[in-house]
């Protein structure tokens, strides 16, 4: 079985580390990547991920965090 995922991460060099981690697993498949909380939403709303992998940076605050 194929399971999907999405990668939300405020760093686009982490981003790409983990989207290379899993190409190693054939049974995983990218659907898209996010760089901020609306980014994110739209798109596990679009696609429906089976999975959701997040890093973002808890001290770095924005205006739609407070």
């Amino acid at each position: 079985m194929k399971y999907s995922y999405i990668i939300v991460d405020d760093d686009a060099a982490s981003i790409s580390k983990t989207a290379k981690v899993f190409a190693g697993f054939s049974n995983y498949f990218l659907l898209g990547t996010a760089n901020t909380s609306d980014d994110a939403v739209n798109l596990v709303l679009e696609h429906k991920p089976k999975m959701i992998v997040l890093e973002i940076d808890p001290t770095k605050r924005t205006a739609d965090c407070r």
